[in-house]
């Protein structure tokens, strides 16, 4: 994968685009994610819970243009006594689920089922007297585990067992808040300087994306570099190139997350989830 270094992304071309809001109501959700084929994941902080819905698309024909059309449907709210204020949640092999407790700075493994299973840990000489403060966490293709401690500024690897690894100082950056794993690589947000560090699994500094304003965090998907900024989407192809920003048209809200179902786009904000079709035509 190349990765580009783009100086400055201008949120002056900024286009509204329609969305449709297809889930209302939504206490602090905080993360969205993709359970393939067509499942979408929230974990709802400000309710304690998780929530699953099912997404389905039907092909109807509009003045010979092929479009798609959607339903969702609300399958299972999960609660997990053991999670309190939920938030950043990482898939492990597409089958079972890391979840952070903020409320108690914990980590739980949870199954296909999402029942609990048992607590992920850090050493207590790595962590040398400190009290773990975990923010974000993802995992890899093989199950591995990066977890973000943003007050600590490191980032714990794990295996796919959960058994701890190393850790990789992330010092030099000033606030980082999100963490994602792509392409054998890691992409660091860094509120303070908006910028988005790109280091291998070891640590070793690869590239710099930014800076953008209200820097959030950062998607690749669908070998596309989506950068969340406030309440903007901006959207970089795998060379660099800008393709384009957007922002929810009727929506003041700070975008939280994003996701793809079959080119589709949702977008999810502290209290809904919109489906706004594909950027891409």
């Amino acid at each position: 994968m190349y990765y580009p270094v783009v100086s400055e992304a201008s949120t002056g071309d900024t286009l509204q685009i329609n969305g449709e809001r297809i889930v209302d109501g939504l206490a602090n959700a905080h993360t969205l994610q993709v359970l393939p084929p067509e499942e979408l994941i929230i974990t709802e902080s400000g309710a304690d819970r998780i929530i699953t819905f099912q997404i389905r698309f039907q092909k109807t024909t509009i003045r010979e243009d092929a479009v798609m059309k959607h339903s969702s449907d609300s399958d299972e709210e999960v609660y997990v006594s053991q999670l309190d204020q939920p938030g950043a949640l990482a898939m492990i092999m597409d089958t079972y689920y890391a979840v952070i407790s903020n409320g108690t700075g914990r980590i739980h493994l949870l199954d296909e089922k999402m029942s609990y299973m048992r607590s992920l840990n850090v050493p207590s000489w790595v962590l040398n007297g400190e009290t773990l403060a975990p923010h974000d966490i993802t995992s890899t293709g093989i199950g591995e585990l990066f977890l973000l401690d943003s007050r600590h500024k490191k980032i714990y690897h794990f295996n796919p067992n959960g058994s701890y690894l190393q850790y990789i100082d992330i010092s030099r950056l000033g606030k980082p808040l999100a963490l994602m794993h792509a392409e054998e690589s890691l992409f660091v947000s860094d509120g303070d300087t908006g910028l988005i560090h790109v280091l291998t699994e070891n640590g070793h500094e690869l590239a710099t994306i930014g800076s953008f304003p209200e820097l959030a965090r950062v998607r690749v998907l669908d070998r596309l570099i989506w950068v969340i900024s406030g309440s903007v989407i901006h959207l970089f192809d795998i060379y660099g190139d800008h393709v384009g920003n957007w922002r929810l048209a009727g929506s003041e809200e700070p975008i939280r997350d994003i996701a793809l179902i079959d080119e589709q786009l949702f977008i999810l904000t502290p209290g809904s989830l919109y489906f706004s079709g594909t950027l891409l035509q």
